[in-house]
């Protein structure tokens, strides 16, 4: 059996450090934080153990790095829907004071529709377009609320300008226009960055639901109830 071996960099806008990413296999995931040369933070994950801890969120674009990872814990540690998209999401950078966040999304072949043609170019399914749209624009909005409160989505419109296709990179640009009490709305705007058309526009409304902090919440094992 072949082992999937990936690493993936981002630079940490709120602390100018390195985030190096490491994904073995499908559940084996290694988070290196570089403050500097001299300092180095591991977050070691090993299947099937139990993921314990979470750090306090000291602004906005901290909030997000520290989203950012939790989302990747999360999606292993419940196996969930997200988790194919997890693996190759990237943060890329925040500017305005988080009001804009940058991300990008490599598409492989798994990402391609059914009905898709190699001549055709191999046509990307609208789903993952949609998910990868809905996790940036949830993190996204959690980060930009002050209270770090987890958010449900009340609505999620899109419009596909275009056509993603595999082996080319998205760009998604979500951008914060609201932030209330209740409810959050976020844009966003995906473009194919090899051939700069835009490819699809959308935006999604959240409610902010349960206690203060519920975001920074990480998972605390596999088990499920529901588990089969």
């Amino acid at each position: 059996m072949s082992t999937r071996f990936t690493k993936r960099r981002q630079h940490d806008s709120c602390s100018s450090s390195l985030i190096i990413r490491t994904w073995h296999g499908s559940r084996d995931i290694e988070i290196v934080q570089i403050k500097s040369r001299a300092q180095v933070t591991k977050f070691k994950v090993p299947p099937p153990g139990p993921l314990k801890g979470t750090a306090k969120m000291s602004s906005n674009a901290c909030r997000l790095t520290q989203l950012f990872n939790h989302y990747a814990l999360n999606s292993r540690a419940a196996n969930s829907f997200s988790l194919a998209i997890s693996k190759r999401l990237q943060w890329m950078n925040s500017t305005d004071n988080l009001r804009k966040a940058t991300f990008e999304f490599p598409l492989h072949q798994n990402d391609c529709h059914a009905f898709a043609m190699p001549m055709e170019g191999q046509t990307v399914h609208g789903g993952v377009i949609a998910t990868v749209v809905e996790d940036t624009t949830t993190m996204h909005l959690s980060a930009g609320d002050s209270r770090g409160r987890k958010a449900v989505t009340t609505e999620l419109n899109l419009s596909y300008l275009g056509v993603g296709k595999v082996g080319r990179t998205l760009q998604i640009e979500s951008t914060i226009l609201k932030v209330g009490g209740i409810l959050g709305v976020a844009e966003a705007h995906v473009k194919d960055i090899n051939s700069g058309k835009m490819v699809a526009v959308g935006r999604h409304t959240m409610m902010f639901i349960g206690e203060d902090g519920g975001a920074e919440q990480v998972r605390g094992s596999m088990n499920s109830v529901f588990d089969v």
